[in-house]
């Protein structure tokens, strides 16, 4: 069930994939404010939990990697994603908009154009998420 025309709501968890071992700190597994840096855009993608299991947000993680890995013609690899609640997102006055395909997929935004306001918002994003490592 495509969830394009359904509002995100504050209790929604969403995921923002990770793909690079900058934006978090395995000494304490943590997700560091790169992560939601939205640069060179104005938006971020996310990924809602909304009607799926994990193996199915796990999947669309994989793919996106993958599709990432193809646009690129590098090996990306995806190392786990920075859960983080709607309600977060909602509390520094950005809007999340669904936005598929591909399948629950959705865009924060806008954010600022200005690299401070953005690296402020980044910083009390990467407070409030959390590392969840991909299962090998």
């Amino acid at each position: 069930m495509s969830l394009q025309n359904t509002p995100v709501t504050p209790n929604e968890m969403l995921a923002r994939f990770v793909f690079q071992s900058k934006h978090f700190r395995s000494s304490d597994n943590t997700v560091k404010p790169e992560c939601f840096m939205p640069h060179p855009h104005q938006d971020m993608s996310v990924t809602r939990h909304r009607d799926i299991d994990e193996s199915e947000l796990w999947k669309l993680g994989s793919n996106a990697a993958a599709e990432r890995s193809r646009k690129s013609g590098t090996q990306i690899t995806m190392y786990g994603r920075a859960d983080i609640s709607a309600k977060d997102i909602f509390d520094t006055d950005l809007n999340i908009e669904p936005s598929e395909p591909p399948k629950n997929h959705a865009n924060i935004k806008p954010f600022p154009s200005e690299k401070a306001k953005q690296k402020q918002i980044s910083q009390l994003l990467a407070l409030k998420a959390h590392l969840v490592y991909f299962p090998k």
